[in-house]
């Protein structure tokens, strides 16, 4: 695990439900939301006491939980502060709050769902090849981006070791565009290397095993307890 890594090990029951229940439940939860009326705001606090509740089970580090959120959250009260100046206090509310939940569900199945298993579970519902692997793809090339900054600011020191605060962000802007040119050239030797080896566009990953009753049991609950909620927003 690398610090750019979303996946938090854990075995906690979140961690251990099926991958395809997860992206399930995780789809349900967000259309349930975003299906909530202005005017029923209040049934969001309900979703979020859910939302928390699960956080709560998975045993995620909190820490680690809102150093995740925090940039999250201020990009959606900046969003949110056009609205709330354009628009009334009821539309603001029930906007920000849609985002935030939406936002940290999928905090939540990123921290507690490897990469792979939730690449399979996408496969098993169908999706697109070309959807799954151009996730993949794009998921490995952050760690290729990395490994490129990093490797480039050891040369940097090593050739700069002292500076004016001006000279460096002068440097810092240079070392970002060489760094964009790098990636994208280390990219396309990867993609010949995928060639060369007989990559087909289709991204192998271990089959998921045959989920428990327990995931059926949790999996049916949870969509019981957000389709109820749901109920009661348009009540």
């Amino acid at each position: 695990m690398t610090a750019v890594d979303v996946y938090i090990p854990g075995t906690s029951p979140l961690h251990r439900w099926d991958p395809r229940a997860k992206l399930m439940v995780g789809a349900l939860y967000t259309a349930s939301v975003l299906a909530i009326p202005v005017a029923r705001s209040w049934v969001l606090f309900c979703f979020g006491a859910l939302l928390v509740s699960a956080f709560g089970a998975s045993r995620l580090p909190a820490g680690r939980v809102l150093m995740r959120l925090g940039p999250v959250a201020g990009l959606i009260g900046l969003a949110g502060l056009g609205m709330l100046f354009e628009g009334s206090p009821a539309r603001f509310v029930s906007v920000s709050g849609k985002a935030a939940l939406c936002a940290g569900c999928g905090v939540l199945m990123a921290a507690t769902t490897q990469f792979g298993a939730m690449l399979a579970a996408m496969r098993s519902f169908r999706f697109p090849d070309i959807l799954t692997a151009v996730s993949g793809l794009a998921h490995r090339h952050v760690f290729v981006a990395l490994d490129e900054a990093c490797r480039m600011m050891v040369a940097y020191r090593c050739r700069v070791p002292q500076a004016s605060p001006l000279r460096r962000l002068r440097h810092t802007t240079r070392l970002a565009l060489a760094l964009c040119l790098r990636s994208a050239m280390r990219t396309e030797r990867i993609e010949r290397c995928l060639l060369v080896r007989g990559f087909d566009g289709v991204l192998r990953t271990l089959p998921l095993t045959a989920p428990t009753r327990a995931d059926v049991v949790a999996t049916a609950a949870t969509a019981i307890v957000c389709g109820a909620l749901l109920v009661v927003g348009y009540l």
